[in-house]
């Protein structure tokens, strides 16, 4: 889960998986598989035409 304020609100981005249950011996995600989900944190942004830093690109991003 991440949030992000912008500048009349604060958005939540929540990304879930299914997966077995956690045990103390078996962990069911990957190490490589959770940096996946952090790097797809990490790109998402706010965008709003009224401020330069965050202007919104002409064609959206690809995740």
């Amino acid at each position: 889960m991440q949030s992000i304020r912008g500048k009349d609100a604060i958005y939540v981005v929540q990304r879930a998986m299914r997966s077995p249950a956690y045990t103390a011996a078996a962990v069911p995600i990957s190490t490589a598989e959770f940096q996946d989900w952090l790097t797809f944190l990490e790109k998402i942004w706010v965008c709003d035409a009224r401020e330069a830093a965050r202007r919104c690109p002409a064609t959206p991003p690809v995740m």
